[in-house]
């Protein structure tokens, strides 16, 4: 599994992720008005510089060194790690991670397209990267709170 896993899912994942990115830096422009696509969501152009929110924006060079090494750190785990669960969940991670590693690599900033909110003023803007690395986390998290309340029970 883990090698369909790195085959196919990860590079699949950063497809999507990569291929959005470029489809959103060619249409639109950072002035360019909001684009409803549900009351609660919408579709803009926004360079970020820095992680969640714009922080660490100043310093780009430690952003990259941190992600790298995350990358590298979920890297050895999904290659240690016997787990299916746990598999699957880093391979979100790992996708998203590299997707935006990519994107602030090639334009020294990530490319976030979809506004959370109000599409006047949505109260977060992220891409899918994002969205795959909080679908890992919550895998992998959710998945070991699971695992140790069926284990506390005696259920296995």
């Amino acid at each position: 599994m883990k090698l369909t896993v790195s085959l196919y899912l990860i590079p699949g994942l950063i497809a999507v992720d990569l291929a959005a990115k470029a489809g959103i830096r060619t249409n639109l422009d950072t002035l360019d008005s909001p684009i409803p696509i549900a009351p609660f969501l919408s579709v803009r152009l926004v360079e970020n510089a820095g992680v969640s929110f714009g922080m660490f924006s100043a310093v780009p060079a430690l952003v990259a060194i941190v992600t790298a090494s995350l990358i590298f750190a979920f890297s050895v785990w999904l290659y240690r790690t016997r787990s299916r669960r746990e598999v699957l969940a880093l391979a979100f991670i790992i996708a998203g991670a590299l997707g935006n590693f990519v994107d602030r690599s090639i334009f020294g900033s990530v490319t976030d397209f979809l506004g959370w909110g109000a599409p006047i003023s949505p109260i977060f803007t992220n891409n899918f990267a994002d969205l795959w690395i909080g679908v890992g986390v919550v895998a992998l998290f959710g998945g070991a709170l699971v695992n140790h309340i069926r284990l506390s029970r005696g259920v296995t």
